[in-house]
């Protein structure tokens, strides 16, 4: 900033010159899906997430990690960005596994167009998806009260390599 002071007959008497800095704007996050500790998120999510400034997109791309926490490895997807980079869709390549945590983590040097920094250090939050239920796809025998042996054969996708549990039912002719 320059102060130029004038005496009463309009000649310059003093001169000034000061220098300030302001803090750079920090960038931070409007909407995030899923949100913070969620539960039963659905294994086809994509992470969403908006900004308040748009991204350089190749200051975002090698800082987001999507952790698998069950298997202490990083989940591989694809980014698709919005029309302006302030919105990002992050699409595993493959789906969740069940029943699983997931933290994302966007670790710092990720700057918006400007050079302003998104947040303050690393950005993370969990999430943990979803467990189908199995279907029951067979019981035998199919007569449930005329066998004290009946089981109820139940048949899941993704249960953990699990691909049949088999549950005892108890006598209803005899109960107890």
């Amino acid at each position: 900033v320059e102060c130029l002071a004038f005496d009463a007959n309009n000649a310059p008497a003093a001169h000034h010159v000061s220098t300030f800095h302001t803090e750079p704007k920090i960038v931070g996050i409007t909407f995030q899906d899923p949100m913070a500790d969620a539960m039963d998120v659905p294994v086809n999510k994509h992470i969403s997430l908006d900004f308040d400034s748009e991204l350089d997109e190749n200051s975002f791309q090698p800082n987001f990690r999507l952790f698998n926490m069950a298997e202490n490895m990083d989940t591989p997807g694809t980014f698709q960005w919005g029309t302006l980079t302030n919105h990002v869709n992050f699409t595993p390549d493959t789906p969740l596994m069940q029943g699983v945590q997931y933290k994302v983590i966007i670790q710092g040097g990720v700057v918006d167009k400007q050079g302003n920094p998104l947040g303050t250090g690393p950005i993370e939050f969990v999430f943990t998806t979803e467990i189908t239920r199995p279907d029951v796809t067979s019981v035998m025998p199919r007569d449930l009260f005329m066998n004290k042996s009946t089981h109820v054969t139940l048949h899941g996708i993704n249960l953990a390599n699990v691909s049949m549990i088999n549950i005892g039912i108890p006598d209803m002719q005899n109960p107890g």
